[in-house]
């Protein structure tokens, strides 16, 4: 018996430990930035549209019709380049800073 909760309190101590150092984030604006200089047709892009996405749906950003996908990556890496005290800062969340201050709804 003492075995079994030896185990289980070993195994239950490495599942404590494992969520308290879960990040909730993926990627920074780092990352991002330097997604912007090298390859800014993969993860950049997919970042700023997937935000532009949601704010655009949530009524936070009033994107023009016919803005481009490569127009909505440009806004996000001039942020990136214009903000570097953020860039630890998680992805989505600066993109999405990105994009509604580039277009509010006014």
């Amino acid at each position: 018996m003492r075995t079994i909760a030896a185990a289980l309190l070993f195994v239950l101590g490495f599942t404590v430990s494992a969520a308290a150092q879960y990040s909730d984030t993926w990627y920074d604006g780092n990352e991002i930035h330097e997604g912007c200089q090298t390859n800014p047709f993969g993860l950049t892009l997919g970042f700023a549209v997937g935000a532009a996405e949601s704010a655009a749906r949530k009524g936070d950003a009033c994107i023009p019709l016919g803005a481009k996908a490569s127009q909505v990556r440009d806004v996000v890496c001039r942020y990136l380049e214009a903000n570097p005290q953020s860039r630890q800062e998680p992805a989505f969340n600066l993109a999405y800073k990105a994009i509604i201050s580039a277009w509010p709804c006014t």
